[in-house]
């Protein structure tokens, strides 16, 4: 994700594509590092979230992987 979106309420954007925001993991949310975004989320999907998101910015459009983490 572009660093100009890196925020908290991108990410809770995203994470309601799929259910209810529960909050971002400690690294993301003190920006230790952003190579990986970590969300929190509460969703009723069974399957595996594994898809593709456009996030669109001044104008440019970005392609974004969200994936389940492993566990």
């Amino acid at each position: 994700m572009s660093l100009s979106a890196w925020s908290n309420s991108s990410f809770r954007i995203i994470g309601e594509l799929w259910g209810e925001f529960f909050g971002l993991e400690e690294d993301t949310r003190e920006a230790v590092s952003f190579d990986v975004g970590e969300m929190l989320i509460v969703t009723e999907k069974k399957n595996k979230i594994d898809e593709w998101i456009n996030i669109s910015i001044n104008g440019r459009t970005y392609a974004h992987a969200v994936k389940k983490k492993k566990t």
